[in-house]
């Protein structure tokens, strides 16, 4: 009989463990909490907008390839790269010899063709004196003549064949469309180049601008101005041009054009290629203020940044924030906080809505 009731008051004993255990799961996963969490908190800070430095290359306003209009071994080039040309200057030659070649059978065509058309001129003249005297009839006469015709547009396809001829001889050199810079040679001597494709690369005019590639969130609303500095340190203001409308696939930056409002003709260093230091403020989206918070209070968890504000009674809520700046310690933010406003400060993975924390001390 004492046996089967330890045995039983074992089995209760067990029994109320289980309970108390399942109701303590229960209270975890529904967010009971039996104290307040202690946590350091932190209070909002309004900022300015910071600014952000980016590397820039002076490119030229217009960058443009040029090719030979007929294909061809390319024989000489001319200018090196790096080199001033004015309109018109002779960039590089091709090998003509087949060219002129095809010139003089155009040639002798034509002169063919004009023995034809005389020929031709004799023919009718000869039917037409016929014709008078009521040797022939009208029917041979107007054949005479369409004979007549026929040579005279041979001699002018003929022609027209001699002058494509020669533009294509004229077309063996390479001439600059206009004053500019000579950036770089895509072709070698001795390198066979069909027509169209790009044998140099020019710098057009002399209006230069900079280059930048800004991040993924700036592409939609870049700054529209801005300061440019020399290596020199001289400091120039300038204005968003144009960008590209697609980010790169493997860098996730957009290339934007940045021109000078007063173009530094004497700035030495303003050469094609070299780096300048682009100083843009931050676009904040939505007109909305920035704040200043500690960069242990940021919560990442889920989907985007966000804040624990703390309620006067302690009971936390989560902001979410778009981060615009990450310091050494603390970082700037956007979202709907307030000056002043109390925020969790480290720890912010433990939180859940509701949860009450109290300054750690």
């Amino acid at each position: 009989m004492t046996t089967k009731w330890v045995m039983v008051g074992r089995r209760w004993v067990l029994g109320v463990a289980l309970i108390l255990g399942v109701a303590s799961a229960q209270g975890a996963e529904t967010g009971v909490q039996t104290e307040p969490l202690a946590l350091p908190i932190a209070t909002v800070r309004a900022v300015a907008a910071p600014a952000r430095t980016f590397a820039a290359t002076v490119r030229a306003r217009h960058e443009v390839g040029v090719a030979f209009q007929v294909s061809g071994r390319l024989l000489t080039r001319t200018v090196e790269a790096g080199a001033s040309v004015t309109k018109g200057a002779v960039l590089a030659r091709l090998d003509t010899r087949d060219l002129e070649a095809a010139l003089d059978a155009a040639k002798a065509q034509a002169q063919q063709a004009k023995a034809q058309w005389r020929l031709a001129q004799n023919e009718r003249k000869r039917v037409a004196a016929l014709f008078a005297k009521g040797f022939v009839g009208e029917q041979q006469l107007d054949r005479a003549k369409a004979s007549e015709q026929a040579a005279f547009e041979a001699v002018q396809a003929a022609e027209a064949q001699v002058r494509s001829a020669q533009l294509l001889v004229a077309h063996a050199e390479l001439k600059a469309p206009q004053d500019g810079v000579v950036l770089s040679w895509l072709a070698e001597p001795g390198q066979v180049v069909a027509a169209g494709q790009l044998v140099v690369q020019m710098a057009l005019g002399a209006e230069r601008e900079l280059e930048v590639a800004l991040p993924e969130s700036l592409a939609h609303d870049a700054p529209k101005e801005g300061v440019a500095e020399s290596p020199s340190g001289a400091r120039f203001a300038v204005v968003w041009r144009e960008q590209d409308g697609a980010l790169d696939p493997l860098s996730r930056t957009v290339r934007a054009r940045y021109r000078f409002t007063a173009f530094p003709l004497k700035e030495t260093a303003l050469v094609l290629g070299s780096v300048w230091r682009l100083t843009l403020p931050f676009a904040q989206a939505d007109a909305q203020r920035l704040w200043q918070v500690p960069a242990a209070a940021l919560d990442e968890r889920g989907s985007g940044a966000r804040v624990w504000r703390v309620a006067p009674g302690g009971q936390v809520t989560p902001v979410p924030v778009t981060v615009v700046y990450y310091g050494q310690h603390d970082a700037v933010v956007a979202g709907p906080l307030d000056e002043g406003q109390r925020i969790v400060a480290g720890g912010a993975h433990r939180l859940v809505p509701g949860l009450t924390v109290v300054e750690a001390r």
